[in-house]
């Protein structure tokens, strides 16, 4: 079982760092993400805040063994948009994980958002 990257912060870091993650960044102040900055979370970028590619898998895969179907479909955006992000996600890495040493020291996160993008298309 995946373990979600936030696991040791308090249930507000854990809420700013999902928002970040899904591209929701809020413009939020340093303040608020001090703890997430410190611990490698998330990192200052164009005037905003961004997951690093490695949490931003381990994330991913944590989503698709915890998050039912039933909670996408209440969630913020539909199951359709989240397979186009993952995808998306996937080929970022494959492309340019190598450069950073990603997708070989991550190969067992790459195959989990491979199959869990094969399941989410066949259950489509």
């Amino acid at each position: 079982m995946t373990e979600h990257p936030a696991k040791d912060c308090t249930a507000a870091e854990i809420a700013i760092f999902e928002q970040i993650a899904i591209g929701q960044d809020r413009g939020h102040l340093l303040t608020s993400v001090a703890r997430l900055v410190a611990m490698g979370l998330v990192v200052a970028c164009r005037g905003g805040w961004e997951v690093p590619i490695p949490i931003h898998v381990q994330w991913c895969s944590w989503c698709s063994e915890n998050i039912t179907d039933e909670q996408l479909e209440e969630g913020p955006d539909s199951p359709a948009e989240l397979l186009a992000a993952l995808k998306g996600l996937l080929a970022y890495v494959e492309d340019k994980g190598d450069a950073h040493g990603f997708h070989t020291a991550h190969e067992s996160d790459v195959e989990r958002a491979r199959a869990a993008i094969s399941r989410a298309e066949q259950g489509q």
